[in-house]
């Protein structure tokens, strides 16, 4: 159905980086809203900021093509439940998730100004209130919930979306939450983890530099020695300071650096041995 959207009402929302909202004004332009925004039957928003925005602020419209969701029906009905976790996308369920558990503080006393340590000491017959709403929401248990969470509260707006569209997992959009904005975007454009690139980008190295001339070879590995030794960092050091995907890959290429020092050390004591 389609909504007036200065009906619709705007609480105090997670998400503050809204992202390039006019790419995703353009898109909606060109092929329509392909998924409407997400309301409660109060007309407050639980889903659908940026597309909300997008509409009202670049676009210009007076009207939005909207879901009511029904959360007391979500609560009770294992239909529902199933309906949620088909037709939604993981930053949805998210929202859905984050509204269930606001509807269970209702009937027990707390709201969304509660704080969440408190929230969570409300329990369901079976579980605490945040497995129920994230089990409602559609995710198979509160880890993949919190992972998905952090990836729609914290990541890039490119990497929510290639999550939403399943072009990188839950699980692959939470690891990249470690690296920069874009690093994330590139995640997103790609469909492939940190270290997958990481490995890619190793390997075209690596093939790169078999192709170089020997002198250029030499130089090269004489370069990288001097580097090591005056990095002006103790090992102690790079391990506590360095992010754990740089350490890893450090650690991968040390491996064939040392077995290359052991060869040189070896030549050299032979030839001292026999000069």
């Amino acid at each position: 159905m389609k909504k007036l959207i200065s009906e619709i009402i705007v609480g105090d929302r997670h998400r503050k980086d809204m992202g390039n909202l006019s790419s995703l004004a353009d898109s909606i332009a060109d092929l329509g809203l392909l998924q409407p925004i997400g309301i409660a039957p109060d007309n407050t928003l639980i889903f659908g900021e940026r597309r909300l925005r997008a509409c009202r602020d670049v676009l210009g419209l007076a009207e939005i093509e909207v879901r009511v969701i029904d959360m007391p029906s979500i609560v009770v009905g294992e239909n529902a439940e199933n309906e949620v976790r088909k037709d939604f996308t993981p930053s949805e369920r998210v929202a859905i998730a984050r509204a269930i558990a606001d509807e269970l503080g209702d009937r027990r006393g707390v709201n969304q100004h509660t704080p969440e340590e408190e929230r969570q000491n409300f329990a369901t017959p079976e579980n605490r209130s945040t497995d129920f709403a994230a089990k409602k929401a559609g995710f198979g248990n509160r880890e993949t919930f919190r992972q998905a969470e952090a990836v729609t509260v914290r990541a890039a707006p490119e990497l929510v979306e290639a999550m939403d569209t399943g072009k990188v997992s839950i699980f692959a959009a939470h690891k990249a939450l470690r690296e920069t904005p874009e690093r994330q975007v590139e995640v997103a454009r790609t469909g492939r983890s940190i270290a997958d690139q990481e490995r890619r980008n190793d390997e075209d190295r690596r093939r790169q530099a078999m192709s170089e001339p020997l002198e250029v070879k030499i130089q090269t590995v004489t370069e990288a020695a001097i580097s090591l030794a005056h990095c002006g960092i103790s090992p102690e050091e790079y391990k506590r300071r360095a992010p754990r995907l740089t350490y890893q890959r450090f650690q991968r290429s040390a491996i064939g650096a040392l077995a290359f020092l052991k060869a040189l050390t070896e030549v050299e004591n032979d030839q001292e041995r026999t000069g």
